[in-house]
């Protein structure tokens, strides 16, 4: 099979999917940033620390439901046990971003709504990427935990292994 046919390894499309995910709210950033001018509005302290208790919120409702894994039932083989421990590291990947993402996007309804101009979303961005990024990125931590709910019934995941192609 030629280079241009190859298929990617599932943890290069995970890392490359997870990239693209926490890059999304600064790609919004720049074209918020061209409708509602800086110079425009001047950020509360109230809304100020509304958006930072809603980071707060998203991060730690990921860090209690982001990592549970089912157990993989026993007598899987190698393969398929591989497969399905992916797709859950995957599923439950895009749940820890949907978690991390809704303070930014929340963000923007406010930058939209208030006459404080870009300035909650902007911090919304500066608060929530780092969470997105803790949560969201392929880290040994994270596959950890994840690998430890899938074989918590006694099956092997081959998460690890996996990924780490």
């Amino acid at each position: 099979m030629s280079a241009a046919n190859a298929v990617p390894s599932p943890g290069r499309t995970v890392r490359v999917l997870a990239l693209a995910l926490c890059t999304s709210p600064v790609v919004m950033l720049v074209a918020v940033l061209v409708v509602l001018p800086p110079s425009e509005g001047e950020l509360s302290l109230p809304v100020a620390l509304g958006v930072l208790a809603l980071v707060a919120a998203a991060f730690a409702l990921a860090q209690v439901v982001g990592y549970r894994a089912a157990p993989l039932p026993p007598g899987l083989g190698e393969a398929e046990a591989r497969r399905r421990s992916v797709a859950a590291y995957q599923t439950l990947m895009m749940l820890r971003f949907v978690v991390t993402e809704v303070p930014v996007i929340l963000g923007i309804a406010l930058a939209f709504s208030l006459d404080q101009g870009p300035w909650p979303f902007v911090l919304a961005v500066v608060a929530g990427v780092p969470s997105m990024l803790f949560h969201v990125l392929v880290r040994r931590s994270s596959v950890d935990r994840v690998r430890a709910g899938l074989e918590s019934g006694g099956a092997r995941s081959s998460l690890d292994e996996a990924l780490a192609a």
